[in-house]
């Protein structure tokens, strides 16, 4: 029993019967939940994407900045 922590014998269960069961249709509601973790997934992809892309667009900015420092350092 789960109040009093006793042992339950076999006797002493009763069954339970539902008087209307109904049915429920959750295809959608599992579509759903599909394709929202898919959404998931491609928006993890795309945002490791664009760290990606941002790194190496700063590393090319700053080899840029550095060879046109370089360059007017040159010219002077």
């Amino acid at each position: 029993c789960p109040q009093c922590q006793s042992t339950v014998k076999k006797k002493d269960l009763r069954r339970i019967y539902c008087r209307a069961l109904q049915v429920l249709d959750t295809s959608e509601r599992d579509n759903a939940i599909r394709e929202r973790d898919l959404e998931k997934k491609s928006r993890k992809k795309i945002a490791y994407e664009k760290a990606e892309l941002q790194l190496a667009y700063d590393i090319l900015k700053d080899q840029l900045k550095r060879l046109q420092n370089e360059h007017d350092r040159l010219l002077k």
